[in-house]
C-alpha cells in the first residue's frame, strides 16, 4: 500500500526510452533530484533487439548529447553524415547539402538505437541525482496546485515538484492527466530495415521522393563483427499502406529485389540483413503541452512524419528547454513546478514544433502524389534552392538544429 505522504522530489519522468533519458541527463545536470520509471525490465530495455532501429541525430543535438556525457562521438564516428541528397524520384533536378560549406561539423550522425540507449544508461547510472526504477509502470496520476502524485505499479507512490510524460506516441501519462490528442492517418507504413552493400556509404545520406512515399538510405557506421560486408545504411523506407502488407509477406529474395530497385547503384550490390519491421504512420498532437505540475516532451507531446528525421531532435529540444528554465528556478530556490515556468516552455517551443509539424506534414502531401504540375513545382523548387546558395545554406542550419528557435539550445560547443 501506498505512503500516505511519500517524499517530494523535484521530477518524475514516465518512460526510460531516448527521450525519458534525456530529458533525465539534461534535468539532473540542471540540479534537479529526478526518478524515471518504465514498467520494462532493465534487461528488456537494454537488449539490441528490444529496438533495433537508428535514430537520425542533427549536429545541433550532438551537441546537447555530448554537454550531457551521453554521445560517444569516436564509436559513431563512421556513421556521420556529411553530406545529403535530395532527389524527387528520377528526375533530373536534385538538392545537394554539403556540410563543408557551414564549417560546423557534419551535418548529423545516424546512431543505432539500442547503442544511444546504453550510452544514456550509463550516464544515467553515473549521476548520483537520478535514480532509475524499472519494471514500474504509472497507475494513477493527481495533479494539483502542491505536488503531482504518481501512484506506481508496484502500489509505491511518487510525489513530485514537476511530472514529465516521456512515454511516447500512446502515452499513459497524457491519458492519465486527461489531456486530449488530435490526429491524422497517412495511409502510410514505414518499412525500417539495415542494408549491406558492397561499397562504402562515405557519410553521405540519400533521400528520394517517390510516388508512394520518401525513401532514405542512412548511413550506418560501419561494423568489424567478421561480416561478409561492413558498409551498412539504414532504410527508411515509406510506402502506401497496401503495398506494404505485400512487400512485408515477400520472402527475403523478393524483397531484397524490391528494395534494390528503389536503392539504385549507389553502392554496389545491396541485401538487406536483421530484422524487418514497419510501423504505421500518423500524425498525433497532443492539444496542450503541459497541464498542472505536469510537462510532455517528444513524442508523447505529438509524433511526425519521419520524412525529415526530426523526431528526436524535436524532443531532445523540449527537454532541453524545460530543464533551461527549470535550472533557473532550482538556482534561486523556487518551484521547478510553478505554473509559469510551464506556460513559459509551451510559449518558446510552439514556434519551433509548429514549424516541423507543419513542414513534415506538408512535404509528405506535396511530394507522395503523381500529380504532374506538383511534380514540376517540386523539380524546380529543390533545382531553385540548388541554385540559390544562401537559401539552401539557411535549410541546412535548419536541418542541423542549428538555426531558428533551436539555435540557442545546441550552444556554441563543437562536438
Amino acid at each position: 500500500m501506498a505512503k500516505a505522504n511519500p517524499p517530494l522530489t523535484d521530477v518524475l519522468i514516465s518512460g526510460a526510452g531516448l527521450n525519458g533519458l534525456a530529458a533525465a541527463l539534461l534535468l539532473a545536470e540542471a540540479g534537479a533530484r529526478v526518478i524515471v520509471i518504465d514498467p520494462a525490465t532493465r534487461a528488456r530495455l537494454e537488449h539490441p533487439d528490444y529496438d533495433w532501429r537508428t535514430t537520425a541525430i542533427a549536429q545541433g543535438a550532438m551537441r546537447i548529447l555530448d554537454r550531457i556525457g551521453a554521445w560517444d562521438s569516436e564509436a559513431w564516428a563512421s556513421g556521420a553524415i556529411t553530406d545529403i541528397r535530395i532527389i524527387d524520384g528520377n528526375g533530373p533536378l536534385f538538392l545537394h547539402y554539403d556540410g563543408g560549406e557551414l564549417g560546423e561539423g557534419d551535418l548529423g550522425c545516424i546512431v543505432p538505437n539500442a547503442a544511444l540507449r546504453r550510452r544514456m544508461f550509463d550516464a544515467v547510472m553515473a549521476a548520483p541525482n537520478i535514480k532509475l526504477r524499472f519494471e514500474t509502470g504509472l497507475e494513477a496520476l493527481s495533479l494539483s496546485a502542491n505536488a503531482a502524485i504518481a501512484t506506481l505499479s508496484n502500489g509505491d507512490a511518487v510525489r513530485a515538484r514537476l511530472a514529465i510524460g516521456a512515454d511516447g506516441r500512446n502515452s499513459p501519462t497524457r491519458k492519465l492527466a486527461g489531456i486530449g490528442e488530435r490526429s491524422f492517418d497517412y495511409g502510410q507504413i514505414s518499412i525500417v530495415c539495415t542494408a549491406a552493400h558492397a561499397e562504402p556509404h562515405r557519410g553521405v545520406a540519400h533521400e528520394r521522393f517517390l510516388p508512394s512515399g520518401p525513401f532514405a538510405i542512412l548511413p550506418l557506421p560501419d561494423t568489424n563483427d567478421g561480416a561478409a560486408s561492413p558498409h551498412r545504411s539504414s532504410i527508411v523506407w515509406t510506402e502506401r499502406a497496401d503495398l506494404a502488407d505485400r512487400l512485408l509477406a515477400l520472402e527475403k529474395a523478393e524483397f531484397d529485389c524490391e528494395l534494390a530497385a528503389r536503392f539504385g547503384d549507389h553502392y554496389g550490390a545491396v541485401e538487406t540483413i536483421g530484422p524487418i519491421g514497419s510501423f504505421p504512420l500518423k500524425l498525433v498532437a497532443a492539444t496542450a503541452m503541459t497541464s498542472q505540475r505536469l510537462a510532455l516532451v517528444g513524442d508523447a507531446a505529438r509524433s511526425i512524419h519521419p520524412i525529415a528525421g526530426q523526431g528526436f531532435n524535436l524532443g531532445l529540444r523540449d527537454s532541453a528547454e524545460l530543464a533551461r528554465r527549470v535550472a533557473d528556478r532550482l538556482a534561486l530556490g523556487l518551484d521547478p513546478g510553478a505554473p509559469d515556468v510551464l506556460s513559459g516552455y509551451t510559449a518558446a517551443r510552439l514556434s519551433d514544433v509548429a514549424s516541423l509539424v507543419a513542414a513534415t506534414d506538408s512535404l509528405n502531401r506535396l511530394f507522395s502524389n503523381h500529380v504532374p504540375p506538383l511534380r514540376l513545382m517540386r523539380m524546380l523548387g529543390l533545382g531553385a534552392v540548388q541554385a540559390t546558395p544562401p537559401l539552401k545554406r539557411l535549410f541546412m542550419r535548419h536541418a542541423m538544429g542549428l538555426a531558428g528557435p533551436a539555435r540557442h539550445l545546441a550552444g556554441d560547443k563543437p562536438v
